[in-house]
């Protein structure tokens, strides 16, 4: 089986950054595991090819790529 990685999440936020229209917006899940992002060297097997385990720092690289961000967790929602 293979697994769609994401090393180069920084083109991926670019991109994304490029094509939403002005006042657009973009829903982007991440799954926090901890206090802190940790990167991987490469891709863990075992975690089905992970690059990272995101922590809540994660969301400051959206800062470099949208002019506005806005954090929410499954608890803000019924």
């Amino acid at each position: 089986m293979s697994w769609n990685i994401l090393p180069a999440d920084d083109k991926a936020l670019a991109e994304i950054a490029r094509i939403l229209r002005p006042g657009g917006f973009a829903i982007l899940p991440v799954p926090l595991v901890g206090e802190h992002t940790i990167e991987y060297a490469s891709p863990v097997r075992a975690e089905f090819g992970h690059v990272r385990a995101p922590g809540y720092d994660y969301y400051e690289r959206f800062d470099s790529y949208f002019s506005r961000t806005q954090l929410f967790s499954s608890g803000d929602f019924g």
